[in-house]
């Protein structure tokens, strides 16, 4: 376990703690709405920092079960526009963002 309260969010969470649970969330949201995406699924937000002050996101990798039929790019676009987009502001973004999904291949 680690943690402690900063300045990252209004919350005062990790920016990366934070905006990786907020994937989930929205994960979770989408597979309740869908019948492609299934219930296991993680996260993970890589954040940049600049003078010791939260900058950006510069990665998001989600790795989600999914049925069989759906392809990866199906997936992909489902993941980045539906759960992604949705969720982590455009101001926040790196420009040079990288979006991993399920890059470990089928699950």
């Amino acid at each position: 376990m680690f943690g402690y309260a900063c300045y990252d969010t209004d919350v005062l969470m990790l920016a990366a703690i934070y905006y990786a649970n907020a994937l989930a969330k929205k994960l979770h949201d989408a597979s309740c709405k869908n019948n492609i995406l299934q219930h296991d699924a993680k996260t993970q937000a890589t954040v940049s920092y600049e003078n010791g002050k939260f900058k950006d996101i510069t990665n998001i990798i989600i790795s989600t079960q999914h049925i069989v039929s759906a392809s990866q790019k199906e997936i992909e676009n489902l993941i980045i526009n539906d759960v992604i987009k949705k969720t982590i502001p455009s101001s926040i973004m790196n420009k040079d963002i990288i979006f991993l999904v399920n890059p470990s291949g089928r699950w």
